[in-house]
């Protein structure tokens, strides 16, 4: 046999739980900073390149892909050696655009790490090229 409607009411009147909307405000809470990570934070993007040399003075020179944007001058980079056992920062001092398309950057590594460079120790060199929001990455856009 049913429960008539008026005690179903009553029951449910009585069932006022605050813990639901503890719940709701705590998910709303998490979705809104998520949100603002989401769209508010800045990653950075780098772009990588085994092809290198060594020049003059403990010069590295790294070519980069067509459609690299050109680093300017002063940009940070990271020369990761092949053995996989140090990371030396250095700072690009020189950049142009090949007739080829590649870009062409000069890298002076910093005087934090005087070691005379060797082309077949260097694995790659790293250059951030742009700071994007997540968003923007899965958009497609920071690509």
């Amino acid at each position: 046999m049913g429960m008539p409607f008026s005690r179903t009411l009553r029951a449910l009147e009585y069932d006022r739980s605050s813990m639901g909307l503890v719940a709701l405000v705590g998910a709303l809470l998490i979705c809104g900073a998520w949100s603002f990570w989401f769209f508010g934070a800045r990653l950075s993007l780098y772009q990588t390149t085994g092809i290198v040399e060594v020049a003059r003075r403990n010069e590295v020179i790294a070519y980069f892909p067509p459609g690299t944007p050109a680093p300017p001058r002063g940009q940070m980079a990271q020369i990761r050696l092949a053995n996989g056992t140090a990371s030396i920062p250095a700072v690009v001092i020189e950049s142009s655009i090949e007739r080829d398309g590649r870009v062409r950057a000069v890298l002076m590594p910093q005087a934090a790490f005087p070691v005379t460079l060797v082309a077949a120790e260097i694995g790659q060199v790293a250059i951030e090229t742009a700071r994007v929001s997540p968003a923007m990455i899965v958009l497609g856009e920071g690509s």
